[in-house]
């Protein structure tokens, strides 16, 4: 398997391949790329190719080593992630691993140290590192993933060989889905459209009623169903979603770091994150939709329709509504988008955007 196993990811796979056929290995590598498109897995994969025993261009999957490396068992072969609580990477966390990178691989040629979600380093911890960059262990590797590199700082970004990876392809998500989630293939291919390349977007759409809450929520304005209600109603499924992000959080604390300031600023900052992100894919499940309901009323094209279980619903749609009407929709989720990320309140953003979503020169019928 070795990199075979890696999909959608060549140029970054011919990059890493190259290194080792060549033996021009970088002391220190930067992953970077959105979320769940295979960057674990590379690096994982990375760490057995150099370390295998008995290939020295790819892992062979069956030697010690190898095992090893796929059981998260082997001594010289360390990943690092944000605790849960604040979702930080400590200082105390990066001197251990520095300290070990220091040493003498015990059975590998390689030490190597994966650090994922890397931008969350402290600071003090991100200056610790940085010396370390600038006089690396000779046996040592670094491999940071990141999917917000912008957030590192500079200096540790200019030391690192930068790897670049992109959204995988629909086909693989799909096929991934099936796989995983034993779902049906039609459904698989909706959702590999929807979640733009990323695993971990597939899965929750897999997993939750998402897509068809906002299903509803677009039939309910259609159908000309009271604005303001639809807005409550929509507001209360965020608040119980915020509700469960700070109970899941707080569920992994330690008992004498809940009364800490510091760590509850930091956990409150990243829930706040999280849920931002939470709303913002509802937007992009709304975007969708009216993208939809645009291309049926431009090209006609069902074949192209992202929403394609849908088909129906969204052809009725598109025969009611006019491409420009469609196309102040989507101007009004493109507002909402950016009032969010500016930080106005959702109950504000989205009183406005359903009201304007429920606006219509025609009126469609129910096709519920």
């Amino acid at each position: 398997m070795g990199f075979e196993a890696i999909r959608d990811q060549d140029v970054a796979v011919r990059m890493l391949a190259a290194a080792v056929s060549k033996q021009r290995l970088s002391h220190a590598y930067l992953f970077e790329g959105p979320d769940s498109v295979g960057k674990r897995l590379t690096a994982l994969t990375f760490a057995k190719v150099v370390n295998c025993r008995a290939s020295r261009l790819d892992s062979c999957d069956t030697c010690r080593s190898c095992l090893k490396i796929a059981d998260g068992k082997h001594p010289d072969v360390t990943t690092i992630e944000p605790t849960k609580s604040g979702r930080i990477i400590h200082t105390d966390i990066m001197e251990e691993l520095i300290a070990s990178a220091a040493l003498k691989p015990y059975e590998a040629r390689y030490r190597v140290s994966i650090i994922l979600d890397a931008e969350r380093m402290h600071a003090t911890a991100a200056n610790k590192f940085l010396k370390t960059l600038e006089e690396p262990p000779g046996n040592s590797l670094f491999i940071l993933i990141s999917c917000s590199p912008d957030q590192l700082l500079p200096t540790i970004v200019s030391r690192c060989q930068r790897v670049r990876f992109h959204p995988l392809t629909p086909g693989t998500v799909a096929e991934l889905l099936v796989r995983e989630r034993t779902i049906a293939q039609e459904r698989a291919r909706v959702i590999a459209v929807l979640a733009h390349g990323q695993m971990s977007r597939a899965f929750e759409l897999a997993d939750s009623e998402k897509k068809e809450f906002i299903t509803k929520l677009v039939t309910d304005l259609t159908d000309r169903r009271e604005p303001l209600l639809v807005v409550q109603e929509f507001l209360a499924r965020l608040s119980a979603e915020r509700d469960r992000l700070k109970d899941s959080l707080q569920a992994g604390e330690l008992p004498f770091e809940a009364d800490s300031e510091e760590l509850t600023g930091r956990r409150e900052a990243h829930c706040a994150s999280l849920f931002k992100k939470e709303v913002l894919s509802y937007l992009d499940l709304l975007r969708a939709w009216y993208r939809d309901m645009l291309v049926l009323a431009e090209a006609g094209r069902s074949d192209r329709l992202w929403n394609a279980d849908c088909a129906d619903a969204v052809a009725q749609l598109a025969e009611h509504h006019n491409s420009a009407d469609i196309q102040v929709k989507l101007e009004a989720v493109a507002r909402a988008e950016m009032l969010l990320e500016h930080n106005v309140k959702e109950d504000r953003v989205f009183k406005e955007l359903f009201f304007s979503l429920a606006e219509s020169k025609t009126r469609s019928p129910n096709f519920c």
